[in-house]
């Protein structure tokens, strides 16, 4: 089962999801677009098992 991460409550998710739609660069986005998708309760998969789907925690 995947490890849920957590993260320092530094910016909201509203910032967060800001700081990924504004961002012009692509690794930039990526990275932003990853801590609003944890913040919002997604689950990191591990060892890059592809088998195992990233999802939303209900």
């Amino acid at each position: 089962m995947p490890r849920k991460a957590h993260l320092a409550k530094h910016h909201s998710l509203e910032q967060l999801k800001k700081k990924y739609l504004k961002s012009k660069d692509s690794v930039e986005s990526r990275r932003w677009h990853l801590l609003w998708k944890i913040s919002l309760g997604w689950l990191s998969c591990t060892g890059g098992d592809k088998s195992q789907e990233t999802s939303i925690l209900s």
